[in-house]
C-alpha cells in the first residue's frame, strides 16, 4: 500500500481471464492506500476492504440476466448481509455507484447522504473502470492510470468527494 509503483502495475494490464478477481483486488488495494492516506482509523479501513472486495459479488447474478446488471449494488449489498458482514459494509456496497451530484444509481444519493466509506470506494472503482474497462456492451479503450487521473479530475470532478479525488491525485502521482 505504500508503495505507489507497486498498485500502479498491478492495475495496469491486467487482463489476464481473471477480471472477476482482478477489480476487486484493485478496488480494494486502491481503497485502502486511500484510506491510509486519508488516516482512517482500522476500523473503518477494515469496514472499506471488505466492502472493496465484495462490492460486485451480485454480478454474478447479473450475468445470467442482463437486465439485472443496474441491481448488482442492491445484491452484492444483499448478499454482504447475509453472509454475517456489518450493516456499514452492506451499506457502502449499495452505494458504491453513488456520485456525489446525486448521478449514480441506485438511490440517486447526492453529497453528505452517501456513506464517507462509499464516497472513497465510488471514486476508487470508477478509476479502477476506466483502467481496465471490462464491459462487452462499451468498446472504452484502457486508459493509463495518468490518463484515467486526467480524466477524472478535469472533466468528473463533480462526481467525487473532492478530498479524496485530490488524495488519489496525490497518491498515485
Amino acid at each position: 500500500i505504500t508503495e505507489s509503483d507497486v498498485v500502479l502495475n498491478s492495475i495496469r494490464g491486467s487482463k489476464s481471464g481473471h477480471e472477476n478477481f482482478l477489480h476487486p483486488f484493485n478496488v480494494t488495494v486502491l481503497a485502502l492506500m486511500v484510506a491510509k492516506s486519508l488516516d482512517m482509523s482500522a476500523d473503518e479501513a477494515s469496514i472499506l476492504g471488505m466492502a472493496g472486495m465484495f462490492h460486485d459479488a451480485g454480478k454474478e447474478e447479473a450475468v445470467k440476466n442482463k437486465s439485472f446488471i443496474d441491481l448488482h449494488c442492491e445484491v452484492s449489498a444483499g448478499l454482504a448481509e447475509r453472509s454475517g458482514m456489518s450493516e456499514r459494509v452492506a451499506r457502502v456496497i449499495l452505494q458504491h455507484h453513488e456520485y456525489m451530484d446525486g448521478s449514480g444509481y441506485p438511490g440517486h444519493l447526492k453529497g453528505d447522504a452517501i456513506d464517507p466509506l462509499a464516497r472513497v470506494l465510488a471514486l476508487v472503482n470508477h478509476f479502477d473502470n476506466l483502467c481496465n474497462p471490462n464491459s462487452p456492451s462499451s468498446p472504452t479503450e484502457a486508459m493509463t492510470p495518468y490518463e484515467a487521473l486526467s480524466v477524472m479530475y478535469a472533466t468528473q470532478q463533480h462526481k467525487f468527494d473532492s478530498k479524496v479525488l485530490r488524495v488519489l491525485v496525490k497518491s498515485l502521482g
